[in-house]
């Protein structure tokens, strides 16, 4: 028997949706954040794009999570800024 036994596929693509969908969730809430308060919004963007994912746990899926959290983090900034800068704020 292998020591480390290497993930099923069935795991690693429920891995790639649960990434996908935190992913979606952080896209979703990151980019309405910056569109009502942006102060806040620019903090905890920070803190997430700078490594705040340092803080959780060392497990493989906790990996797949901070990389959904990351790249939703991304996205969200990456769509919702541009949209308060042409649009402005009510």
């Amino acid at each position: 028997m292998e020591p480390n036994p290497s993930p099923s596929v069935t795991q690693q693509a429920n891995s790639i949706v649960l990434a996908f969908a935190v992913g979606t969730v952080c896209a979703v809430a990151v980019g309405w954040l910056w569109l009502n308060w942006m102060l806040p919004a620019l903090l905890v963007s920070a803190f997430v794009i700078l490594g705040g994912g340092r803080f959780l746990p060392k497990t493989p899926l906790w990996s797949m999570i901070n990389s959904g959290i990351f790249f939703g983090t991304s996205v969200g900034v990456v769509v919702a800024f541009p949209i308060n800068l042409l649009y402005g704020n009510h």
